[in-house]
Formats: structure tokens, sequence, C-alpha cells
């Protein structure tokens, strides 16, 4: 018995000797993990306490963070972001400044402060900022990227075009490089390698983001009078895009122009079921184009028309363009009356939409019951631009009829837009 105890004695004692000897072989290790654990639990706190708006107690988590922390990018950096957010600007361009500088080889810190300078009219600095970075790390293919990018931005292709050629070799980033790369090369006047990077792109796969080039292609060939290339790649944009009207368009005219009769019929017949009633052709946003619209249904107290919209640059999922309809009548003195009125739906979606694309939304609107006699303009004003209106058409309230919009108060005219 006392033998068994003796051997556990040494069992117990030998544990705890190899228990110390590997702490002290791995200390780094070990304080390096528990650090780091206990980092990420309160970034994790300040990131949850941020989100349930205590402002006063995320400042103060960070302050203490960024104390023990001076040197840590993935303090530093959170930090920074959490500034901008909240609209500290100069205290956010020195934590990013801090954090870019502590990154070491890591590119994010980098570019969120190269981003930041942008935003915050800087632009030269960014610049220089990636110029130097890249100095350092020259293989580094994202900031061939984006130091690209701010070159195409600034029209200096031919770097560009250094920096956006290697980057685009890189799977992760050969589509934004090759776009911007094609666009490098039209502003330099040379279609035929703009055509070789959008084909690579259409080429990627099937997602809308890369078939929108073919209209590019398209585009590019009908320029350059390769009228049979540029069929084909009209062909392909339809392929994915069938609702596209500019496209049918496109297509129809080279069609006619070649005399290819076969391939017309259908794009005629197309053209009908696409073309709207009633042509606008007015700019809605910088990314929508009102093409037309329908001929106005009248209600028990209002209208419904459909709009018929070209995608002008592509909108994604989360954009959200709010409409308005406003009813202009014009007053006697000259001066106009305005009111708004009830448009249901009330916003254009959901997205995502392409460029090149069209759509159609079907709108109603109520007429305010106090609404006085008159003949009104129908406006539409769209969020968040706001600054364009599109008139829509118009319809009149009789003198003889009573303040109340009813169907007898409501004469549809028919008519698009009345300034044409």
């Amino acid at each position: 018995m006392l033998k068994r105890e003796r051997i556990a004695w040494f069992l117990l004692v030998g544990s705890f000797l190899t228990f110390l000897g590997v702490c002290a072989a791995f200390r780094e290790e070990i304080r390096a993990y528990v650090t780091g654990r206990g980092r990420t639990h309160l970034l994790d706190q300040a990131r949850a306490l941020d989100k349930s708006g205590n402002t006063g107690q995320v400042a103060e988590l960070y302050k203490k963070l960024v104390e023990q922390y001076p040197d840590r990018s993935e303090v530093l950096l959170p930090y920074a972001q959490y500034l901008d957010a909240h609209g500290s600007y100069d205290e956010a361009a020195k934590f990013y400044a801090r954090a870019a500088s502590a990154s070491g080889g890591d590119f994010v810190s980098v570019r969120r402060y190269g981003w930041f300078l942008v935003r915050m009219n800087r632009s030269d600095e960014a610049v220089k900022l990636y110029e130097e970075y890249l100095g350092k790390h020259p293989n580094d293919a994202c900031a061939k990227l984006d130091l690209g990018i701010h070159y195409l931005a600034r029209n200096d292709l031919e770097n560009s075009i250094k920096l956006l050629t290697p980057a685009s070799q890189d799977p992760l980033y050969a589509f934004d490089a090759l776009s911007n790369l094609a666009a490098a090369y039209v502003r330099l006047g040379q279609p035929r390698e703009a055509i070789d990077c959008w084909t690579r792109v259409v080429s990627m796969d099937d997602g809308p983001e890369k078939q929108v080039f073919w209209q590019d292609i398209a585009s590019s060939y009908e320029k350059s009078g390769g009228i049979e290339k540029a069929k084909e790649a009209w062909g392909r944009f339809l392929d994915y895009f069938p609702d596209s009207l500019p496209a049918a368009r496109h297509l129809a005219e080279l069609c006619r122009t070649s005399g290819d009769n076969a391939a017309l019929g259908p794009l005629e017949l197309r053209l009908k079921a696409l073309s709207p009633p009633i042509v606008i052709n007015k700019s809605l946003t910088r990314e929508l184009n009102v093409a037309g619209i329908s001929e106005q249904d009248a209600f028990d107290d209002g209208l419904a028309i459909e709009v018929y919209f070209s995608i002008l640059k592509n909108i994604p999922r989360d954009r959200t363009i709010d409409v308005q309809l406003i009813l202009v009548r014009e007053g006697t003195s000259g001066r106009s009356v305005e009111r708004e009125a009830t448009v249901e739906p009330s916003r254009i979606g959901p997205g995502p939409f392409w460029r090149g694309d069209s759509l159609r939304q079907r709108f109603a609107f109520s007429v305010p019951r106090d609404i006085p006699p008159g003949a009104y303009r129908i406006e539409m004003t769209a969020a968040p631009d706001g600054a364009s209106r599109v008139p829509l058409g118009t319809f009149s309230v009789p003198t003889a009829a009573s303040t109340a919009a009813s169907p007898e108060a409501v004469t549809v005219t028919g008519k698009g837009d009345p300034t044409q």
C-alpha cells in the first residue's frame, strides 16, 4: 500500500514538473493566446455597446484598449472606424494613420486609411500611402488594384495599366482589375485591348455583374464597324437580359443596317412588347432614366400609371430609391401650386438592377379630395437624388365639378410629357 502511494506521489510531482516545463518553454505563446483572447473579448464588448447606443461606455472602453495595446492595428483600426462613424474625423485620421503604421505587411489597415483619405478629399495622400506600401510590399495584388484604380481616377492611364495588369492575374481581384483596365484602354483609344478585358470578364461566370459587359463589347464593335460581332454581342446581352429595351433597339438597328430581315422580324415583335406607349426619355436619377409611360387609368379617387425605366448604372440590392409624385397646377399669376400625392408603391424595386436592363413598375396615386379645379401636371421625383423631376402626364379637375376628386371630377388626358 505504501509503495503505491509513493508511486502515485512521484507521478503527481512528475506531472507538475512537466507542466511547469511546458509552461516555461511555451510561455510567450501562452501569454499571446491569453492576451489575444482578452483583447478579442473587449473588442466584441465595445462593438456590442456601440450597437446598443452606449457611446460613453464605448469610448472609454476603446481608450483603455488603445492604452493597453498602443501598437496593435487590430485595436487601433476599430477605434479609428468608431471615431469615423461618429464624425470625429480629425481623431479618426490619427488612429487610421497609427493602425496603418502598425499593420506591418497587412494591407487591411492601409486600405481603410486610404479610403478614409479619399472620402476626406485627400486623394494625394492616399496615393502616396499606397505607393509607400507597395514600395515595401511589391507583390501585394490588392494594393496594386487599389492604387491602379486611384491612378485611373486621376487619369494617369499609363501607371494605372501597369498596376491593373498584374492585379488582373490574381483570381481574387481579376474582376475589378479587368473592368477598370478596360476603362483605361477605352480612354487611351485602344478598343481591341478593352474588348479583350471585357471578354475575360464575361467568361468568368454567368453572374449578371459579369454579363452586363456584353453591351460594352457590342458598343465597341459597333463603333469600329464590326457589325456582325456587334450583333452577336448584343444577342448575348439579350440572352441574359431579355427585357432590355436599349439592347433590343441597338440590335434591331444593326439588323436593318446589315439587311438581316430574318433576325429583324422577331426583334420588331420584341420591341412592340418592350416599348412604352408614350415616350418620355428623361433622367430621373443618376441610375435611372424614364423611358416612357403607359396610358393612365382612372379609379375611384386617383390614377394608375405604368412607368418604363432604363437602368443607367448598376443598382445594388441594399440601395433604396423612394419615389414621390407631385401634382403641379400653373397659377394665373405665373406661380405654380404644388401638392404631393400619396403614391403606392412608394419605392422602386426591389433590386438589384443591372446597367443596360429595363424595368416596368406600376404606380397608383390618390388625388387629394380638396384639390382646386384646374389642369395638373404629374411629376415624379426620387430619393436620395431628389433633384430631377420627370413629367409623367396631365389630368384635370373641371370647374363645374365639386372640389372632391371623384371619377367624374378627374379627367385623364392620356398625354405623356406635356412639355414636349
